[in-house]
């Protein structure tokens, strides 16, 4: 899983996962509608933070993404599963239908992990809500087959800032996982390097302000 960062127009960017801190701002506090599917997130009317599933200027769009794996390498469905959420309160993940009904894909308060099946090729959109403002670590493990029989999966955390007065910054998040400081996001390199063909690739697509995709490139963990 990697974050593709397309907000310079013409120019994508491949960034690591603990590179990256998603900003949810007070631009995207909306009233919990009441729909007894979300009451997990609090009191029907109560303010909470919502990236939306339909584009809206200023607030980041995300989604997800199987479009960098091939059906030569993958025979799908990916296994998306959360299997851990760190925060000041609860997270869900849902989609709304034409006719407003809510389908929960994730919900943090009723036991984890919760798992979503995504077809090779998809490109989807969904609502993601935070309950209350603050800093939020998500852990995501992603897996498939491939076609000779064996199966690649990989684990990765993203973080979400919520709210105008989150702190964006923690005693370690300028340090990379191999431990060199970073001054400034890292880029991972072009999407068609070699490993691309054969590694797990599970996005997650930010766009509005920005426009970032979280996917994998590098060599993935393999099992038999």
């Amino acid at each position: 899983m990697h974050v593709k960062d397309g907000s310079v127009v013409g120019t994508v960017t491949w960034r690591e996962p603990a590179d990256v801190e998603f900003k949810v701002t007070n631009a995207a506090r909306v009233a919990l509608p009441d729909a007894a599917a979300l009451s997990f997130l609090g009191a029907a009317g109560g303010q909470i933070h919502l990236l939306p599933q339909q584009e809206q200027p200023g607030i980041l769009w995300i989604g997800w993404s199987t479009e960098e794996l091939k059906p030569a390498d993958i025979t799908g469905p990916v296994t998306w599963t959360l299997t851990s959420v760190t925060g000041p309160g609860p997270f869900g993940l849902f989609t709304t239908g034409s006719f407003g009904a809510h389908s929960v894909i994730f919900n943090s308060t009723d036991g984890l992990p919760d798992t979503h099946s995504v077809a090779l090729g998809t490109h989807a959109h969904a609502n993601w809500a935070f309950g209350k403002p603050g800093r939020y670590r998500l852990d995501f493990t992603v897996s498939a087959t491939k076609t000779d029989g064996s199966t690649v999966s990989d684990k990765e955390s993203y973080t979400f800032l919520v709210g105008d007065t989150t702190a964006t910054t923690t005693p370690d998040n300028n340090t990379t996982r191999d431990g060199r400081r970073n001054t400034a996001l890292a880029s991972t390199g072009p999407v068609g390097s070699p490993a691309a063909a054969t590694a797990l690739a599970l996005a997650l697509i930010v766009t509005g302000t920005a426009v970032m995709v979280l996917t994998r490139r590098r060599t993935a963990k393999e099992t038999s």
